[in-house]
């Protein structure tokens, strides 16, 4: 687990670094910070609990039909690793750029510290995830991404991105209605309840495993009282939002409420489906609150509480997983 740590503190000098430099350094910073990311993450072997899964997804792929899936990102990226004559490891190299580029690119346009938001959501999106996950990461990169188009007012740009993200998880399509959320309150309503319940009978569809199945996420309660946190302060900072004239923050700030029932709801359906969603929330919550007090650049206190809650529960999982074996990290050029 070192290697991943030492990408996480990392971020701490880096981030400092970059809210001291001009625009052309902090380029660089992110440049170099995201290469070496590549370089190490993207030649990792047999990491992860689902990597066998994606080595057999891999060949399944060749098998089907391109368009048997909504999944096109993904299964394209396979596709092309088969005909370049490469296997599941030209996947994971691709993936990972996507996953740390998308990140990155999506903190940084929403004028937030790339590094210090990366130290927040790094035990989740970075170790949980994004070292599992393979096609759900990049979705929740990509999110990230669209989310920023969103908050800047770009609708458009946010819808086709979310699209995008969709095709290498099909879970990002609930994400949809917040296309609509400048709309009057009682057309939100509407289309909340006409679009959303569509969007997840297509997600129960095209993931039944989760379902009918006897999966369970044992890590579901842990990611979801982490989700909490960043709405419990905002709330101690409400004074902060009511000062706020943008009517999207605000909105967004209403769904970072209902994150909480609505993830929980679909707990009693499925715990593996409702911890795929609190993997959303938490990048969605953390944003969002970043944004609506004001720490989106500089390290402040309510920073290092969410950051210790995080970690609590990053330590958590890791001395209670019965998986934490399969993280350990290998790689490529270094197996015996």
């Amino acid at each position: 687990m070192l290697i991943y740590y030492f990408f996480i503190l990392i971020c701490f000098p880096l981030g400092y670094a970059y809210n001291k430099s001009n625009e052309n350094l902090k380029k660089f910073i992110m440049f170099f910070y995201m290469l070496s990311f590549v370089a190490i993450f993207g030649f990792r072997y047999e990491v992860g609990v689902d990597w066998f899964n994606y080595i057999l997804a891999f060949h399944r792929y060749l098998d089907t039909d391109f368009f048997s899936s909504f999944e096109l990102g993904y299964k394209g990226i396979n596709y092309l690793a088969y005909y370049l004559g490469f296997d599941i490891q030209f996947v994971i190299f691709f993936v990972t750029v996507l996953f740390v580029l998308f990140t990155f690119l999506g903190a940084k346009k929403l004028a937030l510290n790339p590094f210090y938001f990366f130290i927040i959501i790094a035990p989740f999106h970075f170790i949980m995830s994004g070292m599992n996950y393979t096609r759900q990461a990049v979705a929740l990169s990509i999110f990230v991404f669209s989310l920023s188009y969103l908050i800047k007012g770009d609708k458009y740009k946010f819808l086709f991105f979310i699209i995008v993200a969709a095709t290498f998880h099909t879970s990002a399509l609930c994400f949809i209605p917040l296309f609509f959320i400048e709309q009057k309150k009682r057309y939100s309503i509407i289309v909340l309840l006409t679009i959303l319940p569509i969007i997840i009978i297509k997600m129960l569809n095209e993931y039944s495993q989760y379902t009918t199945g006897t999966m369970q996420s044992s890590g579901f309660y842990l990611r979801f009282l982490f989700l909490i946190i960043p709405v419990i302060m905002m709330l101690v900072n409400y004074k902060k939002i009511t000062n706020i004239k943008s009517l999207i923050i605000i909105r967004l700030f209403f769904v970072s409420c209902f994150s909480i029932p609505f993830v929980m709801f679909i707990s009693f359906i499925s715990t593996t489906i409702a911890d795929r969603f609190s993997y959303y929330f938490i990048l969605y919550n953390v944003i969002i609150y970043l944004l609506v007090t004001n720490n989106e650049k500089r390290m402040k206190f309510e920073n290092i509480f969410v950051i210790f809650c995080s970690y609590i529960g990053l330590f958590t999982w890791v001395t209670f997983t019965r998986y934490i074996h399969l993280y350990e990290f290998k790689y490529l050029f270094f197996r015996g």
